[in-house]
């Protein structure tokens, strides 16, 4: 995790005219430390921030034409055209590529800071947060995390408990938290490793009591579910928060409600989050 400190005196901040753009693409947890980021930089002064959603077209063309001139027509139509921002901030492969593209449109004035996964060489990209998990070598323009940047969200993680406590009022306590994540390279995630989290769950439900709360995502592997499904079949103190999610999102819930948490290693956003908790 980070946390961002500034020295500078109310005087000496950077002009409110500093626009930053956190670029938005199609995986939550990506979103979410961008918008962490983005919170923290508007919360020191001297920024203004935006969130700018990418669709689907921009994020085609990024792909497609990751090392060539940028995509005018797809930035357009997600709504990237000048004036540009002093600061553009993304996070993964995909928008690592759009973010450079900003920052060439720009005439290079725009200053790129980029999470996670790589699109480009790293000298290319002004500023690197990067976790350990992408096996990054160590710039001069990178600080390694501990863990991703996330901050709670506490307007939607009380509307998600409100909704969700009433349902889970009869389940005894204990509550434990099992977030579960799928295969992200090099991480694997089989069926045997499905069975030995099953396991696992069930001898920390066997040591504490109480119950189950298993929330999945869309990188679970099918196999991985149907495990948990036939080897909890029949027991009555567990609730699965499946994909999509229910509304509103149940994670949120498990988050504030859970009394600890087994979480998968192949997510450290969701290993952040955990910790975060202070469970």
């Amino acid at each position: 995790m980070i946390e961002l400190q500034t020295h500078r005196k109310p005087s000496e901040s950077v002009k409110p005219t500093s626009r930053v753009w956190l670029l938005q693409g199609k995986q939550m947890g990506d979103n979410a430390q961008v918008l962490a980021l983005g919170q923290s930089l508007q919360e020191m002064g001297g920024f203004s921030t935006e969130a700018r959603p990418i669709r689907y077209e921009l994020r085609k063309a990024s792909k497609a034409r990751r090392h060539g001139a940028p995509d005018t027509g797809a930035m357009a139509g997600s709504g990237l055209t000048a004036p540009w921002p002093e600061v553009v901030i993304s996070c993964g492969s995909t928008l690592c590529t759009v973010g450079q593209w900003v920052k060439r449109m720009s005439g290079g004035r725009t200053v790129q800071v980029q999470i996670g996964r790589l699109a480009a060489r790293p000298e290319k990209i002004d500023l690197i947060l990067e976790t350990a998990q992408y096996g990054v070598t160590p710039t001069a323009n990178m600080i390694t995390l501990t863990l991703p940047i996330v901050r709670p969200d506490t307007a939607r993680q009380a509307e998600a408990i409100a909704a969700w406590a009433p349902r889970l009022a009869g389940l005894p306590r204990p509550w434990l938290g099992i977030l579960i994540g799928g295969p992200s390279s090099p991480i694997r995630f089989t069926a045997e490793d499905g069975s030995r989290l099953l396991q696992r769950m069930l001898e920390i439900r066997r040591e504490l009591g109480g119950s189950l709360l298993i929330a999945y995502g869309p990188r679970t592997p099918d196999a991985v579910r149907e495990i948990l499904a036939r080897g909890l079949e029949g027991d009555a103190a567990h609730r699965i928060f499946g994909w999509p999610p229910q509304g509103p999102n149940a994670y949120p819930a498990l988050l504030g409600l859970a009394d600890r948490f087994l979480v998968t290693c192949d997510s450290a956003n969701m290993i952040a989050d955990a910790s975060v908790t202070g469970k």
